[in-house]
């Protein structure tokens, strides 16, 4: 557990983890950005954030630029 679940701040967890996830996508290490912004967007989701919007979008240009097929296997796989 971080300090920011700790404290209950589910919102600043998911836009760490938000962030983690993009650099990853820029690094091109797309398996590793894939489970951080998945994860990024259900918190957003669950909190009702308008931040899940954001999330799904960079999720959407993810599966673009990993290609849809690697993109569709890992969704299967979680």
């Amino acid at each position: 557990m971080n300090i920011g679940e700790e404290r209950g701040n589910r919102a600043g967890v998911a836009q760490s983890l938000h962030q983690i996830g993009m650099i990853y996508h820029l690094q091109k290490k797309y398996p590793e950005a894939f489970e951080y912004l998945l994860t990024a967007l259900a918190i957003f989701t669950e909190l009702q954030s308008r931040h899940a919007q954001i999330a799904a979008n960079n999720l959407s240009k993810l599966r673009d630029d990993w290609g849809e097929e690697a993109f569709e296997e890992a969704m299967r796989k979680r």
